[in-house]
């Protein structure tokens, strides 16, 4: 028989790193008692009884990468439960400068270093926004960061095996992989995730808007119904006051005598198409009627005029741009083609069954990451030819590579996310630092460490503008003002000639009643 202290002391040798759990064991001692009633009745009937000692140990890490079963409870059937320390404690924010192998590839502004051959690379000779991240998580865990360079995230190959860096974390040659990871059930059966440390939306990378010049922009200010709209009236008023002046022409036959009537149908469609021009004419009806229609003619036209040079400006100060693509139904519906980069799970998710490329899978364009990170590459996104579609640490990070710095921007970055993406660390199955790094990811997204570092690298270098498509053509239901007060001016103007008319008649008549009276007859001396 040992003792428990012994059998804690036996069990720590065989403690592997990473390992969890509780050492549980128990103990019974046998009694003999008499109760009351016996001693009174019959003290040769003892009782037995049964006392039980429970003892736990518990697994417990320095942060030396030792780890020990010390005691942390006992039980007693008479003194109950005793406690002297946690039973699952927290393992030491301090890892004694051991040494972390960090998986890791090069992807612009997230994780940077430069290719040497031999030795031993760390965090100070890198950079980038996952590089800074680690940097504070290994000030406050205090261990050596060695990195281990490889090529791409990891994908399940035919074999069953992975490549990149889920494929160095398999084959733990690597103790995490510091990159901006997006999480997948298939990933986890091999590999451990880290606490979130924010969200990567997959976005799209397109051409910027550029200038179009419209050669008929002053035909566009109506839309093609208003235009017809105007036209078909100023013919109808045409129309009308030719049968005006032809009524005249025949009921009034000394105005004719006269030469005061000239023209037809056709000649006072013209006269009124003119007045639209022109915003005159040489030639006027001159009975009642044929002048009142000439004066609605003329308010048709200064209100169409008057509405027409007022939007002239606006038409000409802003600027008409080509469609901004802001997101994937843009992207779709445009001659643009997508561009993926291989080998990545943004490519097998956007091109898969329901993916929302899948339905242009035919135009999609696969290159490679030293493809996508050229100049050649982002002159054919520039021109219109490739639309980038990656996370947005990626995307960014690469085109502001080749942005300009002026008002005249290269490339437009689209509005509506894709899809949005959680960004995770990766770490070797049953990993004994994922708990602290974990606590230390809290920390900073608490108090906004991380957005503050992220938002350094990845602000966008040249925000294009996108007043995109200038000022709309005027409808019908914008001109209906217009409309308004035209009708106004045409009731006014009517109710102007006929006061002009009845104050007329009455002049006539009094004039007439003048004339015809004879003087008085005066006798003759």
């Amino acid at each position: 028989m040992i003792t428990f202290s012994e059998a804690l002391e036996r069990f720590s040798d065989g403690i592997v790193e990473g390992m969890r759990g509780v050492l549980v064991a128990m103990a019974s001692r046998t009694q003999s008692a008499a109760p009351p009633s016996a001693v009174q009745h019959d003290v040769h009937q003892p009782r037995s009884t049964h006392t039980w000692v429970v003892a736990v140990g518990s697994v417990e890490a320095p942060g030396d990468g030792r780890w020990y079963l010390r005691q942390a409870a006992t039980y007693t059937t008479h003194g109950g439960l005793n406690v002297s320390r946690e039973l699952w404690p927290r393992p030491s924010s301090n890892l004694g400068l051991r040494t972390v192998r960090i998986a890791c590839i090069k992807k612009p502004m997230v994780f940077e270093f430069q290719d040497r051959g031999g030795g031993r690379k760390g965090l100070d000779e890198a950079g980038g926004y996952i590089v800074e991240v680690m940097r504070v998580v290994q000030q406050h865990l205090n261990f050596t960061a060695v990195l281990v360079a490889t090529q791409g995230f990891g994908l399940l190959m035919d074999n069953g095996s992975w490549n990149g860096m889920v494929g160095v974390l398999q084959r733990r040659e690597a103790d995490m992989a510091a990159l901006d990871f997006t999480p997948s059930w298939r990933r986890a059966q091999v590999v451990d995730f880290s606490r979130a440390i924010g969200e990567d939306a997959v976005v799209i990378i397109s051409r910027a808007p550029a200038p179009v010049v419209k050669p008929f922009l002053l035909m566009q200010i109506f839309t093609p119904l208003v235009w017809a709209c105007l036209v078909g009236v100023a013919l109808s008023m045409g129309v009308v006051l030719g049968l005006v002046w032809w009524t005249e022409t025949h009921l009034f036959d000394h105005l004719a005598a006269r030469g005061q009537v000239k023209g037809h149908i056709i000649q006072q469609m013209v006269n009124v198409l003119r007045i639209h021009v022109n915003q005159g004419s040489v030639v006027w009806p001159r009975g009642g009627a044929g002048r009142m229609g000439a004066t609605g003619a003329i308010l048709v036209a200064l209100v169409v005029a008057s509405v027409y040079s007022g939007s002239i400006t606006a038409f000409l100060a802003i600027p008409f741009r080509s469609a901004p693509l802001d997101s994937v139904e843009d992207l779709v519906r445009s001659e643009v083609r997508p561009a993926l980069r291989s080998r990545t799970l943004v490519l097998q998710t956007l091109t898969g069954v329901g993916g929302a490329l899948a339905g242009v899978r035919q135009r999609v364009g696969v290159f490679t990451g030293d493809h996508t990170s050229s100049s050649w590459f982002f002159s054919q996104v520039a021109d219109g030819t490739y639309a980038l579609v990656d996370v947005y640490s990626s995307a960014v990070g690469r085109a502001n590579r080749f942005e300009r710095r002026r008002d005249n921007c290269k490339f437009y970055l689209g509005r509506t996310p894709v899809k949005v993406d959680l960004d995770v660390m990766a770490f070797v199955k049953n990993s004994p630092i994922l708990q602290q790094v974990d606590h230390v990811i809290l920390r900073l997204r608490h108090h906004g460490i991380i957005q503050h570092i992220k938002h350094t690298f990845y602000s966008v270098a040249c925000q294009a503008q996108v007043t995109s498509r200038g000022t709309r053509p005027l409808n019908l239901l914008k001109v209906q003002g217009a409309l308004y007060l035209l009708v106004t001016g045409l009731l006014v103007s009517t109710l102007c000639y006929l006061a002009e008319r009845l104050c007329c008649h009455r002049f006539n008549s009094s004039s007439s009643t003048t004339v015809s009276t004879p003087p008085p007859h005066t006798p003759q001396l």
